[in-house]
């Protein structure tokens, strides 16, 4: 059962490594719109 474990973390490693372009082409409009809406909501508070 380590073994499977050992295995998994390695497949998770593998992928993320493989992929972190994809998931930063992903997530950094994610994070740019989510960040210019909060901002102007908080200056719309003012």
């Amino acid at each position: 059962m380590p073994v499977l474990w050992k295995d998994l973390s390695t497949k998770i490693h593998h992928e993320v490594t493989e992929n972190w372009i994809s998931a930063t082409l992903l997530l950094t409009p994610l994070i740019g719109t989510y960040t210019y809406y909060f901002v102007q909501f908080l200056e719309e508070r003012e």
